[in-house]
C-alpha cells in the first residue's frame, strides 16, 4: 500500500479505525478493497472475507444468513455455479477477497 493511499484512508476514517481494519482483515485485504473501488468509510460493512472461489463464497453466505439450510438432504442438488453468478451481481471479488457493493 502506498503512503498516499494510507494517508487518504486515514483522513476518511481516522487512524484508530485504520489500525483496527489492518488488525482485523490485514493489509492485503485493504489493498484488495481499494483496488475493487470500495470507499474507506464502507470497508467494515462491505468486507465478506477471503474465499477460494465464487461458489464457495456463495454457499457459505447463503447458509450463514439462513437462506439455505446448512444440512441439506442428500437428494437436493444446488447449482452453485449459477447461484454464484446471480449473487455476484451484488458483490465483487478482488484477489480472493469478497466485498459487497
Amino acid at each position: 500500500m502506498k503512503y498516499s493511499d494510507a494517508k487518504a484512508f486515514i483522513n476518511v476514517i481516522g487512524r484508530k479505525d485504520f489500525e483496527f481494519l489492518i488488525e482485523w482483515m490485514g493489509i492485503d485485504a485493504i489493498k484488495s478493497g481499494l483496488t475493487a473501488g470500495i470507499t474507506p468509510d464502507y470497508f467494515e460493512e462491505s468486507y465478506n472475507g477471503e474465499w477460494d472461489n465464487d461458489e464457495e463464497f456463495t454457499q457459505e453466505l447463503l447458509e450463514s444468513v439462513g437462506d439455505i439450510p446448512s444440512e441439506m438432504p442428500w437428494y437436493v442438488c444446488i447449482d452453485w455455479k449459477s447461484t454464484a453468478i446471480n449473487i455476484m451481481q451484488d458483490y465483487v471479488e478482488e484477489d480472493g477477497y469478497y466485498w459487497r457493493l
